[in-house]
């Protein structure tokens, strides 16, 4: 995508090729909601990447990768969980959250 000027933050679901997202789950393994993990590194064509990952619930490990660009990782609003803590998380995250129900919306 960056090759077409495109910056953008992915959601990683099943994938774990060169996203490190195994790694990502083992890091915030037993850690409470709230906490993420920034990782940095280079694709194999030179384009910057950040993994994020973010322990969203109690079991839940959601994994986002971008471009270095594409986002920040200032801390954002908080997301509002069913039981809420005072961590911060990558303003990136924020966004997402806030508009990535959007989609369901007509349910």
């Amino acid at each position: 995508m960056s090759e077409k000027g495109h910056l953008a933050f992915l959601q990683v679901k099943n994938s774990k090729a060169l996203c490190l997202k195994e790694f990502i789950e083992d890091m915030l393994k037993g850690i409470p909601g709230g906490v993420h993990v920034i990782l940095t590194g280079t694709y194999p064509n030179g384009t910057h990447l950040v993994a994020i990952g973010y322990h969203y619930l109690q079991k839940t490990i959601f994994a986002v990768v971008g471009h270095c660009d594409a986002g920040s990782m200032a801390p954002g609003m908080p997301y509002e969980m069913k039981y809420t803590d005072d961590h911060g998380h990558p303003g990136v995250i924020s966004l997402f959250f806030k508009d990535s129900n959007l989609i369901d919306m007509h349910n």
